[in-house]
């Protein structure tokens, strides 16, 4: 059995310096516990905004105080997001990455560890952890809370988690109440408040 290499030899190998090598453990070793953190079923519109539009637009943007309380929530449980939203589907339909969705958050207030990394292209997304797929049917109101059980079912390490999402149009819930997750149900034309923050917070820290 051949002995384990030294840090000179492994930094030789790869080409980089000692301080290197320890950084891209300490990434690999970051990465593989991310796998653990709560995650977060998480909407964008009625959640981040008020589903205002943008001036001049059909699209709604995101307000600084609704993306403050989601820092927050970050920063207080160490969730990582499964992205619910229907903005999801920029990513669905290849019209960017999901590292490129979490770039465009950051441009938009998302505090995120390690952003020169993203920024220089490295590494896989900080946060967001994964999209839903497409939703299967327009005509189950639960297709949502289902598509995030099997997300769930099919990453049986996550053992806690929570869904912020403002539900339909007249604020019903998409099923996650149904399929056994936890749900905060933000006002659609208020977004995310401190007390809601709050709530989402609780529910992850279980």
């Amino acid at each position: 059995m051949s002995r384990p290499k030294t840090l000179e030899e492994m930094a030789a190998d790869l080409g980089t310096t000692k301080a290197g090598v320890l950084q891209t453990a300490l990434g690999m070793l970051e990465e593989g516990l991310s796998r653990y953190h709560p995650v977060l079923f998480l909407d964008i519109d009625g959640v981040l905004n008020g589903h205002e539009k943008l001036q001049g637009s059909p699209y709604c943007g995101v307000r600084a105080d609704c993306m403050a309380r989601l820092n927050r929530i970050v920063r207080e449980t160490g969730c990582r997001f499964v992205l619910a939203s229907s903005w999801r589907y920029m990513v669905l339909l290849g019209q960017m990455t999901l590292k490129g969705f979490e770039y465009l958050m950051i441009t938009h207030g998302l505090i995120v560890p390690k952003v020169r990394d993203i920024v220089k292209g490295e590494g896989a997304p900080v946060l967001f952890r994964d999209t839903l797929p497409e939703d299967r049917t327009v005509n189950d109101l639960h297709d949502r809370g289902k598509l995030a059980r099997a997300w769930l079912d099919a990453h049986p390490e996550v053992k806690t988690y929570a869904a912020l999402d403002d539900g339909n149009t007249d604020g019903l819930d998409l099923g996650y109440e149904v399929m056994g997750i936890p749900s905060v149900r933000p006002v659609p034309s208020v977004g995310l408040t401190d007390a809601l923050a709050d709530r989402v917070i609780a529910l992850l820290r279980r």
